[in-house]
């Protein structure tokens, strides 16, 4: 009697991480805005590194950086 064949585990799915840099719409350099997430006071902030440019945003608990920074570019428009 021959042993039962076992099955292959599944293969483990790699999470994506999120940018937390991104290019400034304002100066147009690349990976100088940083966005601070103020979960307390439900603030995101966005500041500029060179420029100096800077956007506040309302967010949510299922808010991320890159909603913030598309609420600033949106604000262009």
């Amino acid at each position: 009697m021959g042993k039962r064949k076992s099955a292959k585990k599944p293969m483990a799915k790699r999470v994506a991480v999120l940018q937390k840099t991104f290019d400034c719409a304002v100066c147009n350099h690349e990976r100088c805005i940083n966005v601070m997430m103020n979960m307390s006071l439900k603030v995101g902030a966005i500041n500029c590194q060179l420029c100096n440019a800077s956007f506040q945003a309302p967010i949510n608990d299922l808010s991320s950086e890159i909603d913030v920074y598309a609420e600033w570019i949106d604000s262009f428009e």
